[in-house]
């Protein structure tokens, strides 16, 4: 919000703003897989990390694709310097906001659903067999691999198309720029 409202009055203040916000990141990150086991229990972090690394990858495409939006929105209308930005900072800010609700309303899971100490040791006994035959794992591998190959190409088509048409556009607009 201060880097959003402050506008370009003051370089240091912008500064010193933007590098406590990016010192976060690494501390927000570290703290995940602890946050999750808290929340669901320890044998569910796995899966549950999976899916926020996902959505988080999916979140920074979103909001890239909201900022610039909004900037070349901002541009067609004339603005220029910080007032082609500060549309998108306060939205940024809106979802920020929006998640730090979302987060705050978070409750743990009963802890009567949490596994206990012998069914992590049943669930993971058939892992353990397989590893010191390695029969059951390559059964497993044989019958898991193909469908996980197969979601694997589509999500890097999906990948490889967006990344092209970003590509497209952004030699179609340099080059507009140049001529």
């Amino acid at each position: 919000m201060l880097v959003a409202s402050m506008g370009d009055s003051s370089l240091i203040l912008f500064i010193l703003a933007t590098f406590v916000i990016l010192s976060f990141y690494g501390g927000g990150f570290a703290t995940i897989p602890a946050y999750l086991k808290d929340i669901f229990g320890s044998m569910q972090v796995g899966a549950i990390h999976g899916r926020l690394l996902t959505a988080w990858s999916a979140a920074g495409i979103a909001g890239a694709l909201i900022i610039n939006t909004v900037l070349e929105n901002r541009r067609e209308a004339g603005a220029s310097g910080l007032g082609m930005y500060q549309l998108s900072l306060f939205i940024m800010v809106g979802v920020l906001a929006v998640g730090f609700i979302a987060n705050a309303l978070m409750r743990p899971v009963d802890s009567k659903y949490h596994a206990t100490g012998e069914e992590v040791a049943e669930l993971s006994a058939p892992i353990q067999a397989a590893d010191s035959s390695g029969v059951m794992l390559e059964t497993r591998a044989n019958e898991n691999g193909t469908l996980h190959r197969m979601a694997a190409a589509v999500l890097t088509g999906i990948v490889v198309v967006g990344l092209a048409y970003g590509l497209f556009k952004t030699i179609v607009k340099s080059l507009a720029l140049f001529n």
